[in-house]
């Protein structure tokens, strides 16, 4: 059995030949492609995160003020995961916008919040980076 393609006549083991090849190329370049943007996702994988000893215990994040909020209802701490937290009995020279700091906190149960702008929580150690 013969097949007419372009004017040329192939057999039908020279296209399976010719499709098998093909076929074993793409599979190559998507096994390529996929371990390649495997290791561009996962660069950092590999490397450990050093957490001092200074730093156990500690939560980091970013004093922020709200917009159109006032008093105390305008500040939150948020994480980098986006987390927001009301603070209780926090030195008053840690409210600057955009300070980053590092912090130990309980959550404080059972109080409603006015604010409603995050978890209420007692910072009980805090600290600028």
């Amino acid at each position: 059995m013969t097949l007419l393609i372009h004017s040329k006549s192939f057999n039908l083991s020279t296209m399976n030949r010719i499709l098998k090849i093909t076929f074993s190329l793409l599979l190559i370049g998507l096994i390529s492609t996929s371990i390649i943007s495997c290791k561009c996702c996962h660069k950092n994988s590999n490397k450990t995160t050093e957490v001092s000893k200074s730093d156990a215990g500690y939560t980091f994040g970013t004093v922020k003020k709200l917009p159109n909020l006032i008093g105390q209802c305008a500040w939150v701490i948020e994480t980098s995961d986006g987390k927001r937290f009301e603070t209780r009995e926090m030195p008053q020279d840690f409210f600057v916008d955009g300070l980053k700091i590092k912090f130990k906190y309980s959550v404080i149960e059972g109080l409603k919040s006015q604010c409603q702008t995050g978890t209420i929580v007692k910072v009980s150690d805090v600290i600028k980076i």
